[in-house]
């Protein structure tokens, strides 16, 4: 029985043994394909990076013609108005008025060469007066022609010597979106104000742009002239306004006179100082952005002694030398002043510090070659009375 056993161990053993074998040895492997599908892929292209040179000129627009096109037909307008504000204690005190011109300017455009110009409503509405100012600076007085608030356009018209450059109107209905436009104005009285416009392509021909107005105005300089700057009181000085690139100005005499006004009003100017001291007067000159101060010293000093002086001779004619006779003085207030010739008859009476003989009669005829009598009367600042009288001598 074991024999047996033994023996089906055996063979069950063998088996396998040789089984294992051919499996790993004999028999031949399986092969395995992979399969892979194939995709069509897109043509290539090759970007091109030169520069069409034939495009340049649309993507660069030459504005230098249509610039000196338009220059000279554009012009500066500026128009005064009566601003009026609430009346001040300083006002009631110095006697000034509410009512104050006010300046406005704007930018208009010639249509015509006999002077008829187009500009915006808002810029002369309301004004009292209204100035055009061209490009090369000459300046007219313009005429209100007509206005319509509701496009905000105004005509006006000025009158010139000669034929004025102009600029037609375009044609609305061929305008095209994405057109070029150039604007030129001349709102703060510069030769001109022009807006540039920047674009840009990029690689892949998309195009951008961005446009910026450039408008520059000068600094206004302050500055005036006294005279006299130093005297005795009391002590009458006339002030001279020598300010540029200016429209506003705000004057303060130190004496607790004061003065605004604007261009074009160019009043003549004085103050008198009747009190011994050293004044300050400062003048504010002012444009719609910027201002500047200028001042100086007026000294008014004490009383001093009244001097006259008399000359002897004088020759009216007409050559512009010496053709007045004239007493000077100083420190006087009042002067009365009588020519008589030798048979006593008057022939002039001056009562002003301002005015001499000139060698007439009161009936305009020409007094002859010889000596004339003269006597005077004067008062001094001071109230010092004098008096004298002497020779002169005409000669022609």
């Amino acid at each position: 029985m074991k024999k047996i056993i033994t023996l089906v161990l055996v063979s069950a053993l063998g088996g396998a043994i040789t089984l294992g074998s051919y499996k790993y040895f004999l028999e031949e492997k399986p092969t395995v394909v992979k399969t892979h599908e194939l995709i069509e892929l897109p043509p290539k292209v090759v970007a091109n990076y030169e520069t069409n040179t034939a495009n340049l000129e649309s993507l660069n627009p030459n504005f230098v013609t249509a610039a000196e096109n338009t220059i000279n037909t554009v012009v500066h307008v500026q128009n005064t108005a009566i601003g009026r504000r609430q009346m001040t204690m300083e006002d009631l005190f110095f006697g000034r008025q509410s009512q104050r011109p006010q300046i406005g300017t704007g930018s208009g455009v010639i249509i015509s060469s006999d002077g008829y110009i187009i500009t915006n409503n808002h810029v002369i509405e309301g004004a009292e007066s209204i100035m055009i100012t061209t490009n090369n600076n000459k300046t007219y007085d313009a005429e209100l022609i007509g206005t319509d608030p509701k496009t905000d356009i105004a005509l006006l018209k000025i009158n010139a010597d000669n034929d004025l450059p102009y600029s037609t109107f375009g044609d609305s209905d061929t305008s095209k979106i994405g057109e070029w436009v150039l604007a030129v104005g001349n709102p703060f009285n510069l030769n001109s104000t022009t807006s540039y416009t920047v674009s840009g392509v990029d690689e892949n021909g998309c195009e951008g742009n961005a446009s910026i107005t450039l408008e520059t105005t000068p600094n206004p300089i302050a500055l005036f002239e006294g005279t006299p700057v130093s005297g005795s009181i009391p002590l009458n000085v006339d002030f001279l306004n020598q300010s540029s690139n200016a429209t506003m100005y705000s004057w303060d005499f130190g004496n607790g006179g004061l003065l605004d006004y604007s261009d074009p009003d160019n009043p003549s100017l004085s103050s008198i100082y009747e009190i011994e001291g050293i004044y300050y007067v400062e003048l504010i000159a002012q444009n719609d952005l910027c201002s500047d101060t200028f001042g100086i010293e007026i000294n008014a000093l004490l009383l001093g002694d009244p001097i006259i002086f008399v000359p002897n001779v004088f020759s009216p004619n007409q050559d512009g030398t010496n053709e007045l006779f004239i007493i000077e003085t100083e420190n006087i207030a009042t002067l009365e002043l009588i020519i008589l010739n030798r048979w006593g008859n008057v022939m002039a009476r001056i009562e002003s510090l301002d005015d001499g003989w000139d060698g007439k009669s009161f009936s305009g005829n020409e007094a002859e070659e010889g000596v004339y009598f003269y006597k005077y009367t004067a008062q001094g600042n001071n109230g010092t009375e004098l008096s004298g009288h002497g020779f002169l001598t005409l000669v022609r």
